[in-house]
């Protein structure tokens, strides 16, 4: 198929007849630019409506109406009718075509009212001959062609080319993959026939159950149609757990071999938190010993004495000596209380002069506390003399402890250092890796479970099948003189046998297209992709269950790694495949490539490759650019590659857009240029 002409018609911002006519051959790329708002989407969306009468495109917002005709133009009817319509003209094998709609609506001064798509006006056109104006015999041609279900393959958006975006998110990319796989590849109209045939069967063997009179053979039939059912649906059953266990024992072989090549950065993690622990302990040791050590400083202040001592000491003698307060103060009190010397025993009553020289010593009493004071401090000057020894021997004990402590801690700390600089994670992937140890347990349980599930209903299934051949003898025995159901019985087994080939056909041929689209995305992956990441991806797999799965050259998953331009670029590259495997080996794509806003995430590099590879691939390549994703540096690549055939602008002028041809990329006007 290859798309000659649009030619579009007071279509949503389009006023007036606007055409586009398409490269083709050997120039076969052509770029429509706009700004946002200008109409890029309404010229992808005339295309749709053309092929399919699409109104509505899987980007428009679910509430709310989606207006085809012009507004502007509805509005200066004044109420009147008003007409949209989209011509598109393509070439499919040797015949040319050319497919009319139109939609017809107005504006009553409220609201814009339009046709529903079931009264839209279509006319198809094949090589100026054939003409055909109903709309299901169009429609069903043009299925003929591309059908519906697989245009997005085809015509997509920005937001298509994401379709393996967010690889994380594995049941939305694994429906995609799987509705992707199986509507281009028409696997569903397999098993399309597959049901229809066990339907027919199952009338076929109603119909002859009806036309047998035997109340007997009617019991014995339906117990036979219950126990295939009971049969067919744990089938299923063991291939949706064989599709489940295929997936599990896959990620127990990715996350076990990502454990073990984690294991040896678990184990130093391991003894880091250890030596982190005892630098803990020992730096309680250390405050604490700091804390002892004020207070033995406080308790060894009075050593600071010991070196004059004995200065202080006679000092003390010398004051003793020449003090007046010998004796002391209460020894004279008491004295002459008791009339008796307390020294020496004399009687001071009997001697009236030495009662009188107690009385002038104590008259002349001048420095009685002196004694108490100097005795204290022979006192302490006794004790720092005691305790020196033990002092200087404890605070040496203490200091030493200390400064080999404090060598500890530094050594385990620079080995603490040293392994982390070793180690190459961070916390967080440390606790991811630590964390797979669980996550690999409740793998493996979780596929002890579907093996026990599966060992119950292939057991369940042989009962079955005891049962199913007893009963089906009984029936045999029952019907064996009946021809009609005798015939009936032939045509039932024949069908049977064409089911069971359905089915090894829809596996062999789901399982070989699998494999060539896994092939064919990785190929195209690498053509698309710049040079310094063409080594990222080692092998693509697309798993039973239809799970997407990229490897490196270690063979490790690195599915979760690839940045928004690298999936968007292998969702190009498996949409591409799937086109080239449906294409049924063809060296090129039988569709144009029909992409509007392909470019936002991908960056300068890898747009360079897209612009040289893809026009060999596809027969047409059709963009609809912004003037951000349109710069001199792919201005300058597809002069390069000399592959543009038509180049138009849409200017957008007081809400109404016009479609302008230029003739050459270098009269192209880019923003930032004089």
């Amino acid at each position: 198929m290859k798309i000659k002409q649009l030619i579009i018609s007071n279509f949503r911002q389009f006023i007036g007849e606007q055409t586009i006519e398409f490269a083709d051959r050997n120039n076969n790329v052509t770029i429509v630019l706009g700004q946002n708002g200008a109409g890029k989407t309404g010229i992808y969306r005339a295309v749709l409506f053309a092929l399919f009468g699409d109104e509505r495109l899987s980007q428009d917002p679910t509430n709310g109406d989606v207006h085809l005709i012009n507004e502007q133009v509805m509005r200066e009817a004044g109420g009147s009718p008003c007409t949209a319509t989209v011509t598109l003209t393509f070439e499919y094998g040797d015949d040319l075509y050319e497919i009319s709609r139109s939609v017809r609506g107005r504006y009553d001064g409220r609201n814009f009212l339009q046709q529903e798509s079931n009264q839209q006006n279509c006319k198809l056109i094949i090589n100026n001959e054939q003409t055909y104006n109903d709309r299901v015999e169009v429609d069903s041609k043009i299925e003929a062609i591309m059908r519906r279900d697989i245009r997005e393959f085809f015509f997509f958006d920005a937001e298509s080319l994401q379709m393996l975006d967010d690889l994380g998110n594995s049941n939305s990319v694994k429906r995609r993959i799987s509705n992707g796989i199986l509507q281009l590849l028409q696997v569903q109209d397999l098993r399309k026939a597959s049901e229809t045939t066990e339907a027919l069967k199952k009338e076929i063997m109603r119909k002859a159950r009806q036309l047998n009179n035997g109340d007997q053979a009617t019991i014995l039939q339906k117990k036979v149609e219950e126990i295939e059912d009971s049969i067919k649906s744990r089938k299923k059953s063991i291939k949706n757990f064989d599709e489940d266990l295929e997936a599990a024992e896959n990620e127990l072989k990715d996350k076990s071999s990502r454990y073990e090549a984690a294991k040896a950065s678990i184990e130093q993690s391991k003894d880091i938190e250890q030596l982190q622990d005892q630098t803990k302990q020992i730096q309680e040791t250390i405050d604490q010993r700091l804390d002892n050590m004020v207070g033995q400083v406080k308790e060894g202040a009075s050593q600071l004495f010991s070196s004059i001592l004995f200065d202080v000491r006679t000092q003390v003698e010398s004051l003793r000596k020449a003090s007046s307060d010998n004796i002391p103060k209460f020894i004279l009190k008491q004295s002459l209380s008791d009339e008796i010397c307390a020294l020496c025993g004399h009687k001071l009553n009997d001697d009236p002069e030495a009662q009188n020289h107690v009385e002038e010593l104590l008259e002349l009493f001048k420095y009685s506390e002196s004694a108490t004071y100097l005795n204290n401090i022979e006192q302490g000057l006794a004790e720092v003399e005691q305790h020196r020894d033990d002092y200087n021997r404890s605070l040496s004990n203490s200091i030493t402890t200390y400064y080999r402590n404090s060598q500890d801690l530094k050594q385990k700390q620079g080995l603490i250092d040293t392994l982390s600089e070793q180690l190459g994670a961070n916390d967080q992937e440390i606790a991811e890796f630590k964390s797979l140890g669980n996550t690999i347990e409740n793998i493996k349980k979780d596929i002890f479970v579907k093996q026990r599930n599966i060992e119950q209903l292939k057991k369940d299934i042989s009962d079955l099948q005891k049962q199913h051949d007893k009963e089906e003898q009984q029936l045999l025995d029952c019907q064996k003189n009946n021809q009609i159901v005798r015939n009936a019985l032939v045509e039932a087994n024949f069908l049977d046998q064409i089911i069971t080939n359905l089915d090894t056909i829809i596996d062999d041929y789901g399982n070989h297209s699998r494999e060539q689209i896994e092939i064919t995305t990785l190929s195209l992956f690498k053509r698309f992709i710049a040079v310094k990441d063409i080594n990222l991806i080692a092998k693509v797999t697309i798993k039973k269950d239809y799970q997407f799965r990229v490897q490196d050259n270690l063979g490790h998953d690195i599915t979760a790694d690839l940045s928004k331009g690298q999936e968007q670029i292998l969702s190009l590259a498996f949409v591409m495949a799937l086109a080239q495997v449906a294409s049924e080996g063809r060296s090129e794509m039988a569709f144009p490539l029909f992409m509007d806003t392909p470019f936002a995430r991908i960056d300068g590099d890898n747009r360079d490759h897209l612009i040289n590879e893809i026009p060999q691939i596809t027969s047409q390549w059709i963009l609809l650019l912004t003037d951000t994703e349109f710069t001199t540096a792919e201005r300058d690549q597809f002069k390069k590659q000399g592959s543009v055939g038509s180049i138009y602008r849409l200017n957008n002028r007081g809400g109404v857009t016009t479609i302008d041809r230029i003739n050459d990329l270098s009269l192209i006007e880019l923003r930032g240029e004089n």
